[in-house]
């Protein structure tokens, strides 16, 4: 985690995360193949998967946090950077759009960035870790207001997981006969 936080600033500049302009958010480039296409380093640059792979740094981050507060306190600004990119609550921040991936009416996240083709939610076990760490992390930064916005989040996630992608009784007509005898 330092290395990646640039504290330890022994990387590559290809395994370092920078921000981007453009879309406002944080990127790695792993490969270095000098050519930048949708399915590099699995779209990252582009946004795809981007809340899974961030999902893994802030699930790590805040689980060393809740047990290291001075490794959390001298980090935090930077954790905060990574926890906006995904979960950012505000329309005020110029840096990060809100909750990048998560969509509001749906309640669940998509996965596929700003790459063209179909949305789509590919893991959402990924998805609800992703705001599960997000919560975590902020609580053990000691933010009760971004906690609680993770846990909403996190709420959401599972709320949808439930509904779209789990066959139960009360749901059970939404599905094809092929997958309702599954639930």
């Amino acid at each position: 985690l330092n290395k990646w936080l640039r504290y330890d600033d022994s990387l590559d500049d290809m395994w370092k995360l920078h921000y981007d302009n453009v879309w406002g958010g944080l990127f790695l480039r792993a490969t270095n193949d000098g050519e930048l296409n949708f399915g590099a380093d699995y779209g990252f640059p582009f946004y795809n998967d981007h809340h899974f792979h961030l999902g893994y740094f802030l699930y790590a981050a805040a689980y060393l946090a809740d047990v290291n507060h001075a490794w959390a306190n001298a980090h935090k600004e930077r954790l905060c950077l990574l926890a906006r990119d995904v979960g950012n609550p505000s329309h005020r921040d110029p840096d990060f759009p809100v909750v990048r991936h998560q969509d509001f009416y749906n309640g669940f996240s998509w996965a596929s960035g700003v790459s063209p083709g179909d949305r789509q939610e590919e893991s959402a076990s990924e998805g609800i870790n992703c705001y599960h760490a997000l919560a975590a992390l902020l609580e053990a930064l000691n933010d009760p207001y971004l906690k609680h916005t993770g846990q909403l989040h996190l709420s959401m996630e599972i709320a949808s997981v439930r509904e779209y992608w789990q066959v139960r009784a009360h749901n059970r007509d939404q599905f094809s006969p092929m997958f309702e005898k599954n639930g």
